[in-house]
């Protein structure tokens, strides 16, 4: 019997009725569907983290910290800012730990952006924070533009084409885990 691994998904946006827990609600579909795994999205609301150098709530820290130690792998999905990943998901990476408890997990990395273009910056950062604080960042990401058209006011994907593209981001960590 395979034991169920658990899968942490970092959202980083905390707008009321933002696009980024829409498209984590997509992955988190996606990875319980199989039955195998387990997964809980992580974010600023659950937690209250300080900015650094500012006292911290060690409890809601060591929390957050044992969630993403506890994980077998890790999903980010932000929103592109200025070109770069929120503010929101570089505070959640930056209350971990030094060593990260990313250190030496599959992590797989989605982007959301207004523009045509899509987040490609963002992921861009994204990808090298997560490689410089240990973790293996997988090569399949998605970046998905002009996000608010592929939302109906029931939070469903209306494109199958982009639905598929969030999906497979979460699949193809399944298939890193299946095929070790």
């Amino acid at each position: 019997m395979n034991k169920i691994k658990y899968i942490a998904v970092f959202a980083g946006s905390i707008r009321k009725e933002n696009y980024t827990l829409k498209v984590c609600n997509i992955i988190r579909d996606e990875i319980e569907i199989s039955g195998n795994y387990k997964c809980e999205i992580l974010t600023l609301n659950d937690y209250d983290l300080a900015l650094p150098g500012r006292t911290q709530n060690t409890t809601d820290v060591e929390k957050f910290r044992n969630k993403v130690a506890g994980a077998a792998g890790i999903i980010m999905v932000t929103p592109e800012y200025n070109g770069s990943v929120s503010s929101v998901l570089k505070l959640l990476i930056e209350n971990l730990s030094y060593p990260s408890e990313v250190n030496g997990k599959p992590v797989s990395l989605v982007g959301l952006a207004s523009g045509d273009i899509g987040a490609v910056k963002s992921l861009e950062h994204l990808r090298s924070i997560c490689a410089h604080i240990g973790g293996i960042v997988l090569p399949k990401q998605a970046s998905i533009p002009t996000v608010e058209d592929y939302f109906d006011e029931n939070d469903n994907c209306t494109d199958p084409a982009i639905e598929k593209r969030i999906r497979s981001v979460p699949r193809y960590l399944i298939n890193y885990f299946e095929n070790r």
